[in-house]
């Protein structure tokens, strides 16, 4: 693989094939273009490099053909279908919030209902869900879109990485919720304007331990879910937290989420 520097990446850059932080962890599946948090992030890592076998996309113009009425009413009708699908997933999510919001333990058929659509969408419309991602990133700053478009990021990544179906139901459950913590957080600190103090800082910090509490001994997930969600936060030269581990102590789902 050859090495592409840092300061070379642009936001909205795709390749096509897998970006790689180092010989295992993704930052980006073939196709998917390079955020500009990304980019931040690699930087606040001290990454200097990332490494791929892909060549960069370049964006062409397509031919300019006259088009049938019929033709342009169908393809909005095709953009329309795709945006309320994407709509009615982040509404049903927010809902399943609402409930652990007020304390009300919702069902699990419920958030696994949320899973398998995100799921079985990303199997089907990859591409219409990652444009309508990238619609919503700038546009919308909210927990219920948040979790949606992280867990179709990693469901993609999930299938790039070959990962069996039912660890890619665990890594998606995992990333609908890596978040769910925050509910436990007073929104006054969740919501400040400017920078937080050292003790707000330090209580935004305890959200994953809280997201391991509700997915592990609320709503009864496995383990392997939980764990996701606290250690979504950590990084691979330990300088993370909750528990500052590093390399391979990571597991993987985590790695995945945490730049998803």
């Amino acid at each position: 693989m050859r090495e592409v520097r840092i300061e070379t990446l642009l936001p909205g850059m795709r390749f096509d094939a897998p970006v790689y932080i180092d010989d295992r962890n993704i930052l980006v599946p073939p196709g998917i273009p390079i955020k500009a948090k990304d980019i931040e992030r690699l930087k606040r890592w001290e990454v200097m490099n990332v490494m791929t076998d892909g060549r960069l996309i370049e964006e062409q113009a397509e031919e300019v053909k006259p088009a049938a009425v019929s033709d342009l009413f169908e393809r909005d009708d095709q953009e329309n279908e795709n945006r309320l699908l994407y709509e009615s997933i982040v509404d049903r999510w927010r809902s399943v919030m609402d409930d652990i919001r007020r304390k009300e333990r919702p069902g699990k058929e419920a958030i696994d209902g949320v899973v398998n659509e995100i799921y079985l969408n990303v199997k089907d419309k990859k591409n219409e869900l990652v444009q309508l991602i990238l619609k919503t990133e700038q546009a919308a700053d909210e927990d219920a879109v948040n979790a949606v478009n992280c867990a179709v990021i990693s469901v993609i990544t999930g299938m790039n990485m070959k990962m069996i179906g039912h660890k890619i139901l665990a890594l998606a459950t995992g990333a609908l919720l890596h978040d769910v913590g925050k509910v436990r957080i007073s929104e006054k600190i969740l919501k400040k304007v400017g920078d937080l103090t050292t003790h707000e800082l330090q209580v935004v910090r305890t959200h994953p331990v809280y997201s391991y509490t509700i997915i592990a001994k609320e709503l009864k997930y496995p383990e392997e879910i939980a764990q996701t969600a606290l250690y979504h936060h950590e990084r691979w030269d330990g300088k993370g937290y909750p528990k500052g581990l590093s390399g391979e102590s990571i597991p993987p789902a985590a790695r995945v989420v945490s730049v998803a």
